[in-house]
């Protein structure tokens, strides 16, 4: 994350360091999901991260011949503002 000083505070996000945030979520979270994946992390503009992830949820009850299961993918962009 850079700084630029102005008249106003910024921080430019670098990719890198998004994808390693994100990583370091995936390594620390609690979850029942199975196959966890990063699919994207990135800042395209600086200004935002946006993150996609992708899982698999099987249903409580599922057998190998009848498998429940729900592929999962989510994308979040975040964008904080300083005033």
């Amino acid at each position: 994350m850079t700084c630029r000083s102005a008249a106003t505070t910024s921080l430019e996000l670098d990719s890198i360091e998004v994808r390693q945030a994100a990583n370091a979520y995936l390594g620390d979270a609690v979850h029942e999901l199975h196959d966890v994946e990063l699919v994207r992390a990135t800042s395209d503009d600086g200004q935002s991260a946006t993150v996609t992830m992708r899982a698999v949820w099987y249903a409580p009850i599922h057998t190998e011949l009848l498998p429940l299961s729900v592929p999962i993918e989510v994308t979040a962009t975040a964008r904080s503002v300083f005033h």
